[in-house]
């Protein structure tokens, strides 16, 4: 499968072709065929809302996770938080990408008491409820230890990860096809995850998409110095 708009908008077309109901993480159960799309939101706000409008023009919403802490993005950024409400407007859900690196060491009382912290955090910026939460590069053990907090589900526990058949996309790479889990009708439970950086109008290699990434964030720099600097120009 390519990484271009219009591969992702075929493979949405497949799923739906082949009756599956597309799903989230909370109404899945009266259906004999479910596929849940969820995306993790790891470098870019902007690369999530072309998804998100390219779903809403097919008619299907998904669940986007996104990072409290992060360099790459600041949620309470009205330009960013803006993004996030159109996001939202287009029917999708937020949820929590829980960086659980951030508090490596920590017992499971200290971890949880964290996500619900940034759980909380991510409600009031948002202002909706938070209902899910998947973790940011997750390791293993973080896997099988299956942090939860009442209320909360997590993407990663057995029902989803295990009674699912789990593909996911990342670094660029499906470790399987997602045009053949879905054509071979082998599976009644899907759960796919995307990350929304990788796509667009032509399909480019991840070196390309990076440069690129690094370019935009260097212009946005500038810009932002630009508005703080008086003759940035004669500084620099």
């Amino acid at each position: 499968m390519g990484f271009t708009f219009d591969s992702y908008k075929r493979l949405l077309q497949n799923i739906l072709d082949k009756e599956y109901r597309i799903s989230d993480f909370h109404n899945f159960k009266n259906d004999e065929k479910i596929c849940i799309l969820r995306h993790d939101v790891d470098l870019s706000v902007d690369s999530a809302l072309n998804i998100a409008e390219l779903e809403n023009q097919m008619g299907i919403t998904s669940t986007y996770y996104v990072l409290l802490n992060t360099e790459f993005y600041n949620l309470q950024y009205t330009p960013t938080c803006d993004k996030i409400k159109k996001i939202i407007n287009y029917n999708h859900k937020i949820g929590l990408h829980f960086d659980a690196k951030l508090y490596e060491g920590a017992d499971n009382e200290t971890l949880k008491k964290a996500l619900k912290n940034e759980i909380d955090l991510l409600s009031n910026i948002t202002n909706i409820k938070i209902e899910s939460f998947s973790i940011h590069r997750p390791t293993i053990s973080q896997i099988e230890s299956n942090i939860s907090i009442d209320g909360i589900i997590n993407t990663y526990s057995p029902k989803f990860f295990k009674e699912f058949k789990y593909i996911s996309d990342s670094r660029m790479r499906w470790r399987e096809s997602p045009e053949d889990i879905v054509n071979s009708n082998k599976y009644k439970q899907l759960q796919i995850l995307t990350h929304p950086i990788w796509y667009g109008e032509k399909q480019k290699n991840i070196s390309e998409i990076l440069k690129g990434f690094l370019e935009n964030r260097a212009k946005e720099t500038y810009r932002n110095l630009e508005n703080n600097i008086t003759d940035l120009d004669s500084v620099l």
